[in-house]
């Protein structure tokens, strides 16, 4: 009886580690063309509970959605990871992403069922299957804007968190307007800082932030530089009253600190936001 109980144990045990080494879950992996979504929108699966993951086979350039409330965005460290969750327990919305030269389309969807994470790879044909995230190319950084001779030149920046100013006026003697709410988190991330940004327009009237009139500089030396968007509305260089508008500024990193001056404007005045990453 005890040798019977014992074979009986063993093979319960050998089911137990078989159906543990066959359980995993249906593939959960789709590729996209990455040519193909400039003209018809992919469908990618969100929910609540699991990530879904979407990886490019370039860096980054912009992403954003017209129902922010309904997806929560992030990109990754090597900018060309996004991770996407949703806050809602049903609905869809759209996401845009320029990546490579091209404008990628992609119809979002809520599946309150869905009981794994999802990854999904974009890229372009090559010769046995798509290009991978581990080819991805080099960043391309835009060269900064040369310093315009209206602004406040020298000074120390203002911390992680935006210093605003009026224009006109000198830079320490003024603050943002209690409507302007902006937030600098900076990072290291191997070769390159990352400068997260927020802007909240808690206003009446539409706020311009635009790429161009942004300035990065290590010491008095202008430095390449590029914004990954994460956030944005109907027009990519306004911010319309509620809304936040957010992303990454990626420069090369170095010993030295990093300053930024980012001039945003209403109808009746202009700030300078300012930053400082060590």
């Amino acid at each position: 009886m005890r040798r019977l109980k014992a074979v009986l144990a063993s093979a319960a045990l050998l089911a137990g580690g078989a159906v543990a080494q066959s359980g995993y879950g249906p593939a959960v992996t789709t590729t996209y063309d990455l040519r193909t979504l400039t003209e018809r929108p992919g469908i990618i699966y969100v929910s609540p509970k699991y990530m879904t993951v979407v990886e490019f086979s370039d860096l980054i350039d912009e992403i954003g959605t017209s129902q922010p409330s309904l997806l929560q965005i992030k990109v990754s460290d090597s900018e060309n990871i996004i991770f996407l969750k949703a806050l809602r327990q049903a609905g869809s919305a759209d996401l845009v992403v320029r990546v490579g030269g091209y404008v990628a389309l992609f119809r979002i969807v809520v599946d309150g069922q869905m009981e794994s994470p999802r990854r999904y790879i974009v890229g372009l044909p090559v010769r046995g299957g798509i290009t991978t995230p581990s080819q991805s190319g080099s960043a391309r950084p835009t060269e900064a804007p040369q310093s315009d001779a209206s602004l406040p030149s020298g000074g120390q920046a203002g911390g992680l968190r935006g210093q605003g100013s009026q224009q006109s006026e000198p830079p320490a003697g003024d603050a943002l307007p209690s409507w302007l709410s902006v937030k600098f988190t900076p990072s290291v991330s191997g070769n390159s800082w990352m400068v997260y940004y927020e802007v909240q327009n808690s206003g009446s009237a539409p706020v311009t932030l635009r790429a161009r009139d942004l300035t990065v500089r290590r010491g008095t030396v202008p430095v390449p530089f590029r914004i990954v968007r994460t956030s944005f509305g109907e027009d990519l260089e306004e911010i319309k009253p509620g809304q936040t508008a957010s992303g990454v500024i990626v420069a090369d990193a170095a010993p030295e600190p990093i300053t930024w001056e980012w001039r945003v404007s209403t109808a009746q005045a202009t700030y300078i936001l300012r930053g400082t990453a060590r």
